[in-house]
């Protein structure tokens, strides 16, 4: 059964760089991208989003946001390789809610999105296992029991 529809996929939300590192001081405003959805509880899995200028090594150069179709940019972005399954709290891994973020009005387009998924996780074949082997453990809970 179904509890949670994928509604937040490709959705842009907002929040802080201290939200991911346990820092409360750190303020700086991050945009991110919903790159998966639990069915069970709504946690979703993010990306974040960082100016084109910056020019970091891991990013997906290919697939450039503007600010013409996505408004809640100000410049040409680029999404990062890594996805964000949860936060450290307390020496426990949290799952992260959209509650906790900030939303937007702006979504990944189709093709966007689609490239997006393909080019998530890594750049070599290896990487790209690790990741898809992750994904599967988050969608059950990271729990030992076979569901």
């Amino acid at each position: 059964m179904c509890l949670f529809r994928r509604k937040q996929v490709g959705k842009i939300y907002k929040t802080t760089d201290g939200y991911f590192a346990n820092n409360p001081k750190n303020k700086k405003t991050r945009h991110v991208v919903v790159v998966d959805q639990r069915s069970f509880d709504g946690a979703i899995a993010v990306a974040k989003i960082h100016s084109k200028k910056e020019g970091r090594k891991g990013c997906i150069d290919n697939i450039v946001l503007s600010p013409k179709k996505h408004k809640v940019l100000k410049q040409n972005s680029v999404v990062e390789r890594r996805v964000i399954h949860g936060i450290k709290r307390n020496n426990k891994f949290q799952p992260i809610y959209r509650r906790e973020l900030t939303g937007t009005k702006s979504k990944l387009g189709f093709v966007e999105f689609a490239k997006l998924r393909r080019e998530l996780g890594g750049r070599t074949q290896k990487e790209k296992n690790v990741y898809r082997s992750t994904r599967r453990k988050w969608h059950k809970g990271f729990s030992n029991k076979k569901k």
